[in-house]
């Protein structure tokens, strides 16, 4: 009698359910709270003229959000060593320390180069000039960590047919209705702002890569309808920035 191998018997109709939602890459959110009432790197934009300024509409979060052509979902290793001795003739390799790998994000360049000008400020304020630019004896100065740092989210959520309907109340349903997952990276900094090459052999969209460090992150999920707490504040300090 032969044996029954559930993966090899199913027909088309019964994987159809599997298969044909599959996870697509370009339904996400980033929420980088560069506004931040109230912190001194939210001050070193506001001297920037950055800060939550409305004179095209949109607010500083907001422009980082929207603008975000690029994310990176995190990912994770372990630093391992060797272990010789334990087991006659075996060489073993044991997880050390968990490692989180920088993670790169591509934000497109409005016309205002706000975004440039934004992680300018930021890599800026992380090292500042002593003395005048012009002076070849002008100095860098880290600040510390705590100055610079900021947590922000990532949140992945799937296309839901029903946020298309026309009758459909507005268009965040396409968010609120789905099953979201938040990730969130825990004291994150720009670590690189990749150059940015112009050219005259064809205009061509301009964006800037930014690779972020930080030293971990976590994943949760969120429920439907339910907007999270990290939201809700994102948008509050967007008001009261304004």
């Amino acid at each position: 009698m032969s044996q029954y191998i559930p993966f090899l018997n199913y027909n088309v109709a019964d994987i159809l359910t599997l298969f044909g939602e599959p996870s697509l890459s370009t339904f996400y959110m980033v929420f980088l709270p560069v506004g931040e009432v109230g912190s001194n790197l939210a001050n070193a934009f506001k001297e920037a003229e950055l800060y939550n300024t409305s004179k095209d509409g949109y607010r500083l979060e907001e422009k980082m959000s929207l603008l975000c052509s690029d994310a990176t979902l995190p990912g994770s290793t372990f630093n391992t060593v060797e272990v010789r001795g334990n087991r006659q003739g075996i060489t073993e390799r044991v997880a050390n320390y968990k490692i989180y790998p920088p993670v790169d994000f591509s934000f497109m360049v409005d016309a205002g180069h706000s975004v440039i000008r934004l992680f300018e400020t930021w890599m800026g304020f992380i090292s500042p000039l002593n003395g005048d630019p012009d002076d070849p004896t002008s100095y860098y100065k880290f600040r510390y960590p705590d100055e610079y740092i900021l947590d922000f989210y990532i949140v992945k959520f799937e296309k839901n047919e029903t946020a298309f309907d026309p009758g459909a109340s507005n268009s965040l349903e396409i968010f609120q209705q789905s099953t979201k997952t938040a990730y969130k990276f825990k004291r994150a900094y720009p670590a690189n702002m990749a150059s940015i090459p112009l050219s005259y052999d064809g205009s061509s969209l301009i964006k800037s890569s930014i690779t972020f460090n930080y030293d971990r992150y976590y994943a949760f999920d969120v429920e439907k309808d339910i907007t999270p707490t990290f939201i809700k504040e994102f948008i509050d300090n967007i008001v009261k920035g304004g």
